[in-house]
């Protein structure tokens, strides 16, 4: 069998890598991570575009509010700017497909009701949004 080489395998196989990478970061024994895990949460990070943005998702297919009869599709995105010292630049609660921003730079923008709903997924979780924080930031300095 002849194998021909393409340059698009290279940028395969670097997200591969660092699909691996993420994997071995987020399946690690912090308590974080495993607290995710346990409630079925996927935790991964990728590179926006070869650039200094960092895209860290915590993502759960069928996720249950407690309050709620029917089961979600939800997905937490931080946005994390690694240029200088890692900053998180704003976090998105992705509910089925209504977006709303949780955590920003500039507090102002921030519903109290989104916000609420955060916090409701983070105590099911048995975690704090400082603890989240901090994983976010591992999880997007795992790839500088």
């Amino acid at each position: 069998m002849k194998i021909t080489k393409k340059r698009v395998q290279a940028a395969l196989f670097l997200s591969l890598l660092l699909a691996v990478c993420v994997s071995c970061t987020a399946s690690s024994t912090k308590k974080t991570v495993s607290l995710f895990h346990k409630k079925e949460f996927d935790v991964g990070a990728t590179r926006k575009g070869g650039s200094s943005i960092t895209l860290v998702d915590m993502e759960h297919e069928t996720y249950q509010f407690v309050d709620k009869q029917e089961s979600v599709h939800v997905q937490l995105q931080f946005t994390v700017d690694t240029k200088k010292d890692p900053i998180i630049e704003n976090g998105v609660l992705i509910i089925d497909v209504n977006e709303a921003l949780v955590y920003s730079i500039n507090d102002e923008k921030i519903n109290v009701q989104d916000k609420k709903q955060f916090e409701d997924i983070l105590a099911d979780v048995g975690i704090s949004e400082d603890e989240v924080l901090e994983l976010v930031l591992e999880l997007a300095n795992s790839f500088t």
